[in-house]
């Protein structure tokens, strides 16, 4: 039988460490992530008018687990009610597909584009930080 006998360096080791951490910090990557798409979002709703309930129901909730074991972010609080009685999810999917009585405004989009580039910014230098590199 042969020996194997062979190193393994602490720096390898210290980043196998920190990778094996995946809940830790893919839930803090995903937080960032959607605190600037709902940020984005807000200041996509101020151009338009009568927007001033649906831009307070734009919350970030906290990461939660789904019954496959993935992890969901929602970035709207589906209870909040308009106070004019009209839903503020009806409101945002009418800005965003318009419907028989005003164009598509697209807003949720808009926001996904413009936070795209701020969140991989965001989220490389949260994970060399962590992993400390």
């Amino acid at each position: 039988m042969a020996l194997l006998n062979f190193e393994i360096s602490p720096e390898f080791v210290r980043y196998w460490e920190r990778m094996t951490e995946y809940q830790t910090w893919s839930l803090q990557v995903m937080q960032i992530g959607a605190d600037i798409f709902a940020e984005n979002l807000r200041q996509n709703l101020k151009q338009h008018e009568n927007t001033g309930d649906l831009i307070a129901s734009i919350k970030v909730q906290n990461p939660k687990q789904k019954k496959d074991g993935s992890y969901s972010v929602s970035i709207y609080d589906s209870k909040a009610v308009s106070s004019n009685g009209t839903r503020n999810a009806l409101k945002l999917a009418e800005l965003e597909f318009g419907n028989s009585r005003q164009p598509a405004t697209p807003v949720v989009a808009v926001a996904r584009e413009q936070s795209t580039e701020k969140f991989e910014q965001k989220a490389i230098d949260y994970l060399s930080e962590y992993w400390g590199c």
